[in-house]
């Protein structure tokens, strides 16, 4: 297999990260320990011209349309040039597309002109994600779903973070597949030494502490958890730690029963996973799925989750799941606490992900 595979993605592989770098990390490790060499394509060098004519028309034929916001277009027909430059210059035969978010959903098109085959592996449908704008036409979500439609569809193969995504892409005649979240190999000895603390905890039937987990420079989590904390911060005897990159703005509430750790250490973190009872996590809706929850699971701690934040893991045991917060606040005086069974691996997932690589290889 000649070394001409590469990858690109908007995040650094760092296992240790938010979600979107742990996924990137899971990606390469499973490359890495099936021996499929790779090169990690990297577009930042290249700087952007703000002033270039031609960029301009160039992004106007291809968005089709004259914005307002000239410079918008410029960096289309920018990001054009550069994809184009790289891939006459690197060659791949074959290409691990992660990178399906603005402009540079714009690779599929080159990628697929210059007929180099490749898998896409989005780390979420941005199309159904509330807020999100696109690069091309400028259309809210969802309005422009069938517009990414068109670039997934171009890939010989899409392979999804959750089981939702799956049927969803499928349906619409597209290839593909399902490759769920599992943290990276160090990870999850990281993930399992939190298990071992926890199992030696004294046990509780009911949920006392409660730890609300999530990165809240993500708008569906952040709306989502301040909802939450606004219905059960007057709960008595429960105290709610709040932990995550960019919680820090919750310190504006000055809520009952909840005291915001912020972003912390691994250690830090490690921490508080084995001090509280069980994890809070609700988003509103939205795409993609949690990276954390195999990860809470494997780190031997319950979680209770509304049915968005759960897409994916609905009946796994260990995760329990409310519709509205009526049913939250029923789960919290019912539920008995248990350390939840570690979640199997995805190896037959990931075989098949190889496998979807090793054939277009072969034949192409």
């Amino acid at each position: 297999m000649l070394n001409t595979i590469y990858t690109h993605s908007v995040f650094q592989p760092e296992e240790f990260s938010h979600g979107g770098c742990k996924r990137t990390a899971q990606i390469h490790e499973i490359l890495i320990k099936n021996s499929i060499p790779f090169n990690i394509l990297d577009f930042k060098d290249y700087k952007f011209d703000k002033k270039k004519i031609s960029s301009y028309l160039k992004g106007i034929l291809s968005n089709k349309r004259i914005s307002s916001n000239f410079r918008n277009e410029i960096r289309t027909g920018n990001s054009i040039d550069i994809f184009k430059k790289e891939l006459n210059k690197q060659k791949p035969s074959f290409f691990i597309w992660e990178s399906v978010s603005n402009h540079y959903s714009l690779l599929s098109k080159e990628l697929h002109n210059r007929k180099i085959p490749f898998i896409a592996v989005p780390h979420n449908i941005e199309s159904l994600v509330k807020g999100n704008i696109s690069f091309t036409s400028g259309k809210q979500a969802p309005n422009w779903f069938q517009e990414e439609l068109s670039y997934l569809k171009l890939a010989n193969k899409v392979f999804t973070i959750s089981l939702e995504e799956q049927w969803l892409l499928s349906t619409f005649g597209i290839e593909t597949d399902f490759l769920p979240y599992y943290p990276t190999s160090n990870t999850t000895n990281y993930l399992l030494e939190i298990r071992k603390q926890r199992e030696l905890k004294d046990k509780v039937s009911n949920p006392k502490n409660l730890l609300l987990l999530g990165t809240f420079y993500n708008p569906p989590t952040r709306r989502g958890n301040i909802e939450l904390i606004e219905h059960i911060a007057s709960l008595e005897n429960i105290t709610i730690n709040v932990v995550g990159f960019g919680s820090e703005i919750l310190n504006n509430l000055n809520l009952k029963n909840v005291k915001v750790w912020g972003s912390v250490s691994n250690e830090k973190l490690k921490d508080i996973i084995i001090e509280n009872d069980a994890v809070l996590l609700h988003q509103e809706p939205t795409s993609g799925a949690l990276t954390k929850m195999s990860e809470l699971l494997i780190a031997g701690i319950p979680i209770f989750a509304n049915y968005i934040s759960g897409r994916t893991y609905h009946n796994t045991p260990g995760v329990n799941v409310y519709f509205n917060f009526s049913e939250l606040l029923n789960l919290l005086n019912t539920v008995k606490l248990t350390i939840p069974p570690i979640p199997k691996p995805p190896v037959e997932a990931e075989k098949r992900f190889v496998d979807t690589i090793k054939a277009i290889l072969n034949k192409n």
